[in-house]
């Protein structure tokens, strides 16, 4: 999926489908990079608009996640069941916080 908004490309990954995200400011790059810190560059590819390669950037890699997509399916689902896991376990751990204090 080619993206220029984060939340597209949030769950357009967490479906397991590689996301070319399009960034044209440092707040918008930031964010997508932390999709790639989570699911790798095969997962989430950032390109800045103002790149002066960015034509070339971007051809390859809209080849790249075209061709690897199929292969790449099963492990992008098991990166975004384990940030599934570890927002359940996060929530879990509030719950328990707040019912330790409540018993005090």
């Amino acid at each position: 999926m080619i993206s220029g908004t984060f939340h597209a490309a949030v769950f357009a990954v967490s479906q397991g489908i590689p996301v070319i995200a399009l960034a044209n400011s440092a707040e918008y790059q930031n964010k997508a990079l932390g999709l790639t810190a989570e699911f790798g560059e095969e997962g989430c590819r950032v390109i800045n608009l103002s790149d002066p390669n960015f034509e070339d950037y971007f051809s390859e890699a809209i080849e790249l996640a075209w061709a690897s997509a199929e292969q790449l399916r099963p492990r992008i689902l098991e990166d975004a069941k384990r940030q599934i896991d570890l927002g359940y376990a996060a929530y879990q751990k509030i719950f328990s916080m707040v019912e330790a204090r409540k018993s005090r």
